[in-house]
């Protein structure tokens, strides 16, 4: 991926990559200028492998849609992602479904999200509300998806 000039979609469902290849993603991610769709659900990433694929989407710039669900994730993998979504401005679908994420997680996402549009699937039902740029957003998530609500 990283010489790569032409892939667009990587679906590794079920491969069960484990830490060490989403590590070795995560690098490749950080240069990666093609890549648009990356498909890692049912992988066993955990939060050290959710962290590794954060940190790679600091940087990314061509990533619109991720699928990290059913890796068991939990709070510090989610907090890792919120941070990366502080910076990472083409990110527009990120699935985190079939984790087990806490209201800790959940929480540093919506603060995360700020004004982006983006669809996130997979949190914990809660609801919370955010001050952004002098409007208030009230920010509903459910077991499917986050609604943001102006």
């Amino acid at each position: 991926m990283e010489i790569n000039t032409t892939l667009q979609d990587l679906y590794l469902h079920g491969n069960d990559i484990c830490v060490g290849g989403a590590s070795a993603i995560a690098t490749t991610l950080k240069t990666n200028t093609t890549l648009e769709v990356l498909n890692l659900d049912r992988n066993n990433l955990e939060d050290e492998g959710a962290t590794a694929i954060a940190k790679a989407l600091e940087t990314n710039n061509t990533l619109r849609s991720l699928n990290l669900g059913d890796n068991d994730i939990r709070d510090e993998g989610a907090t890792a992602i919120a941070i990366a979504l502080e910076t990472n401005n083409t990110l527009e679908e990120l699935s985190l479904v079939f984790n087990n994420i806490g209201n800790g997680g959940a929480n540093a996402i919506t603060k995360a999200l700020g004004n982006k549009n983006m669809i996130v699937r997979g949190i914990p039902l809660i609801q919370s509300s955010s001050q952004t740029s002098g409007s208030r957003k009230s920010i509903l998530f459910t077991r499917e998806e986050i609604m943001i609500v102006d």
